[in-house]
């Protein structure tokens, strides 16, 4: 029930599996001497193999948040706060076990969009919008989002027309492919036991900010939309930057976007996959780390470019890959397994 105390060294008989995720993978890496030789040396760390990818090329999404009121025609009605929820649960549990349907049959987040933008070269996704009803009180932002008062203080309550009951949609724009990348390194302040240091700013490239203020004005056009119209939904807007900017303007969001944005939390392409003599490569098609043998990376790092998604699925085929190619190169079949 305790944290573990000392050393214990354990040997793999064959292989070994280095599934810590796109901040911790190369992290290890990094302080078992692969990586870049300039920065190991730089942090007294014994060069093994030079490896000038690892910790490079680190990618995620950007997202901003933002908060429509419904109005009384909404088709879903919450109650305002939590602590209310045990007066409309029997309502809500009752329309689900009879007709499945209502708040509970509802993931919460069952509404997307996935769309190109003008400045995508390739034509492939780069926007996507995450839609969700929420409570109409902006506890979504402050015990979700963890923004803080800062933020929840210039747009305030969403409704008090309906004292009990208030109504809100959260919607998400997303940059699936933005041109910001950073890294992860050494700590040099704690080399050995100290966690990395992550290096990305997610809005420092103006392309990426005008991409997401090209979502948001695609958002704009979809909730003008008859269907959505219906709803009467009011797009909230933080005072302080209407006031400074003006209202709706492309500086007004400009500065939404770099004040109140951040990440979806998918790193990826720590440890990237490429050819050998890429320079920013670290592991082959068959995730083997080139330079030492016995020695694979299994998770989200070995991405050579993030997904135009969510990275759950994809993180977990890449486990799929990876048994698929140890069971075969191991002669290991699944009857053995089990």
């Amino acid at each position: 029930g305790g944290r573990a105390a000392g050393r214990r060294q354990v040997r793999a008989r064959k292989e070994v599996i280095l599934s810590a995720g796109a901040y911790e993978s190369p992290h290890l890496l990094l302080k078992s001497g692969v990586g870049p030789a300039h920065d190991l040396e730089s942090a007294g760390v014994e060069v093994r193999v030079d490896l000038p990818g690892v910790g490079q090329h680190l990618q995620d999404h950007p997202i901003i948040g933002l908060k429509y009121r419904l109005g009384p025609p909404g088709g879903v009605w919450f109650p305002k706060s939590i602590t209310k929820l045990w007066l409309t649960f029997p309502s809500l549990l009752w329309s689900y076990l009879w007709a499945g349907k209502g708040a509970l049959s509802s993931s919460g987040c069952d509404v997307g969009f996935f769309g190109a933008s003008n400045s995508s070269h390739t034509r492939r996704p780069d926007l996507q919008m995450h839609g969700m009803v929420t409570a109409g009180d902006t506890s979504f932002f402050t015990d979700f989002l963890n923004y803080d008062s800062s933020f929840t203080d210039q747009i305030g309550e969403l409704s008090d027309v309906h004292a009990l009951w208030a109504q809100g949609m959260l919607i998400a724009p997303t940059l699936l492919h933005a041109v910001t990348e950073g890294s992860v390194s050494l700590n040099p302040r704690s080399v050995r036991a100290g966690p990395p240091l992550i290096r990305y700013e997610a809005f420092g490239h103006e392309e990426d900010v005008d991409r997401l203020i090209e979502c948001i004005r695609r958002m704009q056009t979809i909730m003008a939309q008859p269907a959505m119209a219906a709803h009467e939904p009011v797009l909230l807007y933080a005072r302080d930057l209407a006031q400074e900017f003006g209202l709706d303007s492309d500086q007004y969001w400009a500065e939404y976007i770099k004040r109140f944005g951040f990440v979806v939390y998918h790193p990826t392409g720590t440890c990237r996959m490429g050819r050998a003599g890429e320079p920013t490569a670290v592991v082959d098609s068959s995730l083997r780390v080139f330079g030492v043998r016995g020695l694979r990376v299994a998770d989200a790092s070995i991405m050579p470019d993030i997904v135009s998604g969510n990275t759950q699925v994809p993180s977990a085929a890449i486990g799929v890959q990876m048994a698929a190619i140890l069971r075969k190169e191991h002669g290991i079949s699944v009857d053995h397994l089990g």
